[in-house]
């Protein structure tokens, strides 16, 4: 069969998203409510990172797993990562003043970007074929992500990544 990528190492920005204390959201809401709410959040995230350059490789519960340089576009598979990990802590303050009151819950995320090489390549579960990225990198991008919790802070990009984009906001860094 025709396959969406070749087996291929590659230099990726691995973008990880986990919804806060949704838990507690999912113990005192409607199943309904929360499907609501997960569907209209991941569409907003969804849109905002492939409209910055990215693609979502995996949904997983309340965490979204996603891949900027895959299709490399004019700009930086970094700042645009970066940008829309930032776009995204915009949108949802907005949707926050819109939804809060209603569903009696504010949402946060947290949000962890590093960039690393990976191996690219299909599996097929199910008769259906996804694209899965393997390597260490995938491991740090996630526990950065699982970072942010502990430090009390949105969005945590590596040096790694900083380095390989034109960021020149107040960058915060620890080794």
């Amino acid at each position: 069969g025709e396959h969406l990528v070749d087996d291929v190492l590659q230099q990726l920005v691995l973008f990880f998203l986990d919804i806060r204390n949704f838990t507690c959201f999912v113990e005192t809401h409607p199943p309904f409510d929360v499907i609501y709410a997960i569907r209209k959040v991941f569409t907003l995230f969804n849109d905002i990172i492939v409209r910055r350059g990215g693609e979502v490789i995996e949904t997983a519960g309340d965490e979204i797993y996603a891949v900027f340089g895959m299709n490399p576009v004019n700009s930086s598979p970094a700042d645009n990562a970066i940008n829309a990990g930032q776009e995204i802590l915009d949108a949802l303050e907005n949707l926050n003043k819109t939804y809060c009151s209603i569903l009696q819950y504010e949402m946060s995320v947290g949000i962890g970007i590093h960039s690393g090489k990976v191996v690219m390549g299909e599996i097929k579960i199910g008769g259906k074929t996804k694209i899965s990225t393997i390597g260490l990198a995938i491991n740090i991008a996630s526990r950065i992500q699982k970072m942010t919790k502990k430090l009390n802070n949105s969005l945590l990009v590596s040096q790694e990544t900083i380095g390989e984009s034109t960021f020149s906001g107040n960058a915060q860094t620890r080794e």
